[in-house]
């Protein structure tokens, strides 16, 4: 009887301390997991905060850096693009100056060529007229003897060809009536030496007279035809010469006069063609200086535009590999903080995995030894029941044991073989049932 007792009570006793041992181990484990899980936390709480930390600085240095870059660069595109327009703007005002400066030179030039182009045209007409004037009296004189040419060659007159009166032949030969004189004497003294003078019958006389009239009359006239030949054509030719000198004095005034109007005319025309040619050209050149000055300085804008964009372009350029690499170094530091998190994870998990293996071990372990001691125990209870059934088991129970005694509930037994209630609440007390751990709660 007492083997009985004894191994109902080594029975309990085993299972509560196997279940107490296994409750005690999966405790270990779930406390060593529940540390790990929580350092794992704090850890990977720490290096999300390192993490965005990092990437905060990194994004906000590259976006600061893109930004500066970008103000610089436009600030210096502005100051450029303002230093071409005030250059273009001076060249153009220069070339205006220029220009105007230019044009009323042109104009001065033109107004001082015309002045002395009408000033030479006066001055020639001047000496025109005066050239003409110191001519006139040859002009006259000409014009004089050809009014006595023109009378000469009429009907009757000196040159007409009449024929010569005795008038002409005395006009004409002014020794003619002293020849005639000294002949008439020379024959009368002749006469009168013979003692032929006075004699009316002397005939011969009177003849001799008569011919000798004659023979110097006509040798007379012929001589006074010579000589008005030769008189007429020296009068003719004086009048000729007289003609001439003054239609040459005609026509060199003329000329004169047509020649320094011609001349006033060409300076007047030439000072008006330099003075429209200075003009054309002053103009010209100062159209040029404009356009130069406009081309020169739409390029330096261009140039200087150009340059700024370029500045601003490469400042965007610089700023877009700024924020590319700030994001890339903030990808890698979120990936990197992102790993050491999952690598944390990960051990933790294996870690928390490992305790949660020994813990289920643990509690398999002391369900096993429970078993092992229950098992133990209704060995040595069965051996009883068998002793006690044969040596006679009514002689001591009072008769045949009844289907309740025979269980092995231990209230019932110890009622039966007389272990008090009380004991047996002191036992439960003392050894309380096994806790198990989800998931390995029964």
């Amino acid at each position: 009887m007492a083997q009985i007792v004894t191994g109902i009570i080594g029975a309990i006793q085993g299972d509560s301390a196997a279940h107490n041992a296994a409750n005690a181990s999966a405790a270990g484990y779930n406390n060593a997991g529940a540390t790990m899980g929580a350092a794992v936390n704090q850890a990977n709480t720490g290096v999300a905060n390192a993490t965005n930390a990092g990437q905060a600085l990194t994004l906000g240095a590259a976006g600061t850096g893109a930004q500066n870059a970008s103000i610089t660069a436009a600030n210096g595109a502005a100051n450029l693009q303002g230093t071409g327009y005030a250059q273009g703007a001076n060249l153009t005002n220069s070339a205006q100056i220029f220009g105007g400066n230019a044009v009323a030179a042109g104009q001065t030039a033109g107004a001082g060529a015309t002045a002395a182009g009408a000033a030479a045209g006066t001055g020639a007409v001047a000496a025109g007229q005066a050239a003409g004037a110191g001519v006139s009296p040859y002009a006259a004189t000409g014009a004089q003897a050809s009014t006595q040419y023109g009378a000469a060659l009429a009907p009757g007159g000196r040159l007409s060809g009449a024929p010569l009166t005795m008038a002409d032949v005395e006009a004409n030969n002014p020794g003619y009536q002293f020849q005639i004189n000294q002949g008439e004497q020379a024959l009368q003294r002749s006469q009168a030496a013979t003692g032929q003078i006075g004699s009316v019958a002397n005939g011969g006389a009177l003849k001799a007279l008569e011919s000798y009239g004659q023979s110097a009359g006509q040798a007379a006239y012929q001589q006074a035809f010579n000589n008005t030949q030769t008189a007429n054509q020296n009068y003719a030719a004086n009048l000729n010469t007289a003609a001439g000198l003054g239609n040459n004095a005609s026509q060199f005034a003329g000329a004169a006069g047509i020649g320094t109007a011609e001349y006033a005319g060409t300076a007047g025309t030439q000072a008006a063609q330099y003075a429209g040619t200075a003009g054309m050209g002053a103009s010209q050149y100062a159209g040029t200086l404009g356009q130069n000055a406009e081309t020169n300085a739409a390029g330096m804008i261009n140039s200087d535009t150009a340059t700024a964009a370029a500045a601003n372009n490469q400042a965007s350029e610089y700023g877009g590999t700024l924020n590319y690499t700030g994001a890339a170094n903030a990808s890698a530091t979120g990936m990197a903080g992102a790993g050491q998190e999952s690598a944390n994870t990960m051990g933790g998990a294996t870690y928390i995995g490992n305790t949660q293996v020994g813990a289920g071990n643990a509690i398999a372990n002391g369900d096993l030894g429970a078993a092992n001691a229950i098992n133990n125990g209704l060995n040595n209870v069965a051996s009883g029941v068998n002793d006690v059934l044969s040596g006679g088991l009514s002689g001591i129970v009072g008769g045949a044991p009844s289907n309740s005694q025979l269980t092995l509930n231990p209230t019932t037994m110890g009622a039966g073989m007389g272990v008090t209630q009380n004991q047996l609440d002191n036992y439960a007390a003392l050894n309380p049932p096994p806790t198990y751990p989800a998931p390995y709660a029964p």
